[in-house]
């Protein structure tokens, strides 16, 4: 059987299935990376639902509840909700009293162009104790041959086939690769090349074939230097190539299992905009292999953290913490089992240095003094080093005991006050790159350095950085000013 998808926005390849007695429509991703379907439940509040089609369930005959519940979190949302049972149809194929999941709940996917995720991963890596569509219909007798495949072609003529493989849309010999195991599509990658030169995976590594996302992900230190080989600039969470660098570009060589497949620029890179490219290479982050610590301790307390760029959920547990060269024996921390706004960010957690009473996770520090080293700048614990300053140290009282926030006096420029005429408090946040600041200061300190707003952000012209003053901050009567290459950021080459 083959079922026609398309390419959503060049980032996503959806098809069509349907639910229920009649059959009611949905624009589901065939996702090789899970085991699971689900699609919203006309019941779910959330607003994601509300962009979506949502499943009527009074109105199928065939449909039959549980009491079961689910929860799975993906690498860019979560959903939670009940399992029920109905008839799936996937083009001619009809799976009848298939187990599939309603969300209740959704995070993440709002304004994508799907309805939900048919997965067609193993079922040992299902969340929901329950067999997969796939190997449901394997087991009904729907098809002679266990094998899905996918064409993944530009807009339109992108199919998804059951039960083998149509000759239509392949020339030569198909490559058969084994799986390092069953139970996922993991396979083993010989090496990762460019220009004949190995630039990632030089001793082999182990990939997952996974048509849920169209990322490239790998680990943080083999992405970085494949986006400086290509030359992509970073910007927040995302790396930019000038709009011509596609066409002069080298592909990028994966070789699996001897044979040689070249992804060329135009596959690797995406265009945002008129102006931008973006690649497709992404950070994964390091987990925690609570397994392999022996000095790990569990709980089920659990936790939440809601950033300003994000959140975060999970348990606590404890274990030993090195810094340097402190150590934190039994020292509480959360092993986060949600996140979102985190993903392709270059950090894999955050360690906070607030007061214990701003904490959610309590826990004690070491007063002695360590040293970490982040490229050319430094933390220091438990102590300064007289090396990285010269003069005095100005001291700065805090507002009050229990977090950082410090008055200041004004803020200036040119010798005229823009902003704080009256003294205002501020919040010392080394988690952030930003100077938040209320609206009407904000857009008028915008207004003086004639940056343009466009969307969220705000733009000047390159050529005037070296023109434009600096912001002048008095905080217990000294000046700290902030010269204009420190308030303003370069987000990629021009063109």
């Amino acid at each position: 059987m083959t079922s026609k998808f398309n390419q959503k926005t060049q980032m996503v390849y959806v098809g069509k299935i349907t639910i229920g007695t009649p059959p009611q429509e949905f624009q589901v991703v065939f996702d090789t990376g899970s085991s699971e379907l689900w699609v919203p439940s006309v019941f779910c509040p959330s607003s994601a639902c509300s962009t979506h089609i949502r499943f009527r369930h009074l109105e199928s005959s065939t449909f039959r509840p549980t009491q079961k519940t689910f929860s799975i979190t993906y690498g860019s949302g979560s959903t939670k909700g009940f399992l029920a049972y109905d008839t799936v149809r996937i083009g001619d194929l009809l799976s009848t009293d298939q187990e599939f999941g309603l969300s209740m709940e959704e995070h993440g996917f709002e304004d994508l162009p799907f309805d939900g995720v048919l997965g067609l991963n193993y079922p040992d890596m299902s969340f929901i104790t329950t067999i997969p569509i796939f190997d449901n219909l394997k087991n009904q007798g729907a098809f002679s041959e266990p094998v899905f495949a996918f064409y993944l072609g530009k807009a339109k003529g992108s199919v998804v086939m059951f039960g083998g493989v149509d000759h239509h849309y392949y020339k030569g010999e198909l490559n058969w690769v084994p799986l390092i195991h069953a139970g996922d599509w993991s396979v083993h990658m010989d090496r990762i090349s460019m220009k004949r030169k190995v630039i990632a995976c030089s001793g082999g590594c182990e990939a997952l074939v996974d048509t849920g996302t169209s990322l490239i992900l790998g680990p943080r230190r083999l992405v970085n230097n494949i986006q400086k080989l290509i030359g992509a600039m970073p910007q927040g969470s995302e790396h930019y190539v000038s709009c011509f660098a596609v066409y002069t570009l080298p592909s990028i060589i994966f070789t699996i299992n001897g044979i040689n497949y070249p992804v060329p620029a135009r596959a690797y890179i995406h265009k945002v905009n008129q102006h931008d490219l973006i690649t497709y290479f992404s950070y994964t982050h390091i987990t925690f292999k609570y397994r392999e610590s022996s000095t790990y301790q569990h709980t089920t307390k659990p936790f939440e953290i809601i950033y300003g760029s994000g959140r975060i959920k999970g348990y606590l547990v404890y274990d030993t913490i090195q810094i340097g060269n402190l150590v934190s024996t039994d020292q509480p921390f959360g092993l986060s089992l949600e996140e979102y706004g985190f993903d392709g960010l270059p950090f894999d957690g955050v360690l906070g240095l607030n007061y214990p009473n701003r904490s959610i996770i309590t826990g004690s520090s070491q007063p002695e003094e360590t040293r970490c080293r982040v490229n050319s700048s430094m933390l220091m614990l438990g102590g300064r080093d007289k090396a990285y300053y010269k003069g005095q140290l100005n001291w700065i009282p805090l507002s009050r005991v229990g977090d950082w926030h410090i008055n200041i006096d004004h803020i200036s420029m040119k010798g005229k006050l823009i902003g704080c005429s009256g003294g205002c408090e501020a919040l010392v946040d080394t988690g952030t790159s930003l100077i938040n600041d209320p609206t009407r200061l904000v857009t008028n300190i915008q207004r003086l350095i004639c940056a343009m707003p466009l969307g969220p952000k705000h733009y000047i012209s390159c050529s005037t950085i070296n023109t434009l003053p600096s912001i002048i901050f008095t905080i217990n009567g000294i000046n700290y000013p902030l010269p204009a290459r420190a308030y303003i950021l370069k987000m990629r080459r021009q063109p």
